[in-house]
């Protein structure tokens, strides 16, 4: 469903509004209001080529929060996630990797990134960023600028988040994307990784710095690209991972419940819980907000939505969330905790 009316307010949750190429640049003067829901111009291709993250509200026209300097060798501006501190974090492909606080919002352009040089090589795309109960980013470099080195093994990179210490993991991923971190029942701090190009779902415990051995969830098709595989708990605890079911049709994504593991290779036998109807398969960052709402970055303009339904525990059919505001695909999605 299309909406065409057009939201012409400037202000935006007491913020400062500033005006900036057809949108409102806004200025946080307090903290970003809880289930505020956030995306980028992922490939800086927003209105007039602006590099903006911009605030969205249902069926209202974004409104821009804050600008940055996207760099001059890869323009990539994704993925977006909030931090255990509460700031509102962006990485960037410039500088083979580089991660901004976007927290006080506006004309973010010549701050001093969190880090940078992050990666071995320019990423084409960044897959995931995930964090650490105890302030540490993680960043997964899920497809090079450099074509030819597709299929290379890359390490998972932390970040502290306080230093800006940069260091890796042990071991190399092959087309890793989607990065989510959460406890396990004896309190070790599992990163569970989705490796496109092997079509698994791997676990890393952080606390004993260890690779297991056995992946959780296994089967789903083989990409180096456009397969989608974003992951994210939702507020139950339920692990989620969407996936392209036809390596040859973008148009055939899903979302499954792996919270259990398992193989997947069979789709009759382990159905997804929800299609991404209306939407192709792309880079598709996925989040809930604290109704369990599960919100996915279009590749065509726009944030979809599925509505949860708490007195049935089902997902609803994806629907347009927000105004299309001539701005690029919307491939990364943060919702305020």
């Amino acid at each position: 469903m299309v909406h065409n009316h057009k939201w012409k307010g400037l202000a935006l949750f007491g913020t400062v509004a500033l005006a900036v190429t057809g949108l409102a640049l806004t200025t946080s003067a307090a903290p970003i209001p809880k289930d505020t829901v956030l995306t980028t111009y992922a490939d800086n291709n927003g209105p007039a080529g602006d590099p903006q993250i911009v605030m969205l509200q249902k069926d209202m026209d974004p409104v821009a929060f804050a600008t940055v300097d996207p760099g001059t060798d890869r323009a990539w501006l994704a993925p977006l996630a909030f931090g255990p501190d509460g700031h509102l974090y962006l990485a960037m492909a410039t500088n083979k990797g580089t991660l901004l606080d976007l927290t006080a919002g506006g004309d973010r352009s010549k701050d001093k990134p969190v880090a940078s040089g992050i990666f071995p090589e320019l990423p084409h795309k960044i897959g995931g960023l995930a964090f650490d109960a105890e302030g540490n980013a993680y960043l997964s470099l899920s497809e090079p600028e450099d074509g030819s080195l597709k299929g290379t093994l890359y390490p998972i990179i932390r970040v502290e988040l306080k230093t800006g210490k940069v260091s890796q993991l042990k071991g190399g991923f092959n087309a890793a994307k989607g990065l989510t971190v959460r406890p396990d029942a004896n309190k070790n701090e599992i990163l569970y990784i989705a490796e496109e190009n092997t079509g698994r779902v791997l676990t890393y415990n952080l606390t004993t710095d260890k690779l297991d051995g056995k992946p959780l969830a296994t089967g789903f098709p083989s990409l180096t690209d456009h397969g989608s595989a974003a992951l994210a708990f939702d507020p139950r605890g339920h692990l989620f991972v969407s996936w392209r079911m036809d390596p040859n049709d973008n148009t055939t994504g899903a979302i499954f419940d792996i919270t259990n593991g398992g193989d997947f290779s069979d789709f009759t036998k382990t159905k997804p819980i929800l299609l991404m109807s209306g939407f192709t398969t792309d880079q598709n960052g996925m989040a809930f907000d604290s109704k369990n709402n599960l919100y996915m970055g279009g590749d065509n303009h726009f944030m979809f939505v599925s509505p949860f339904d708490a007195t049935k525990g089902t997902f609803g059919e994806f629907v347009q969330y927000a105004n299309d505001n001539g701005g690029g695909d919307c491939e990364t999605v943060a919702i305020a905790p």
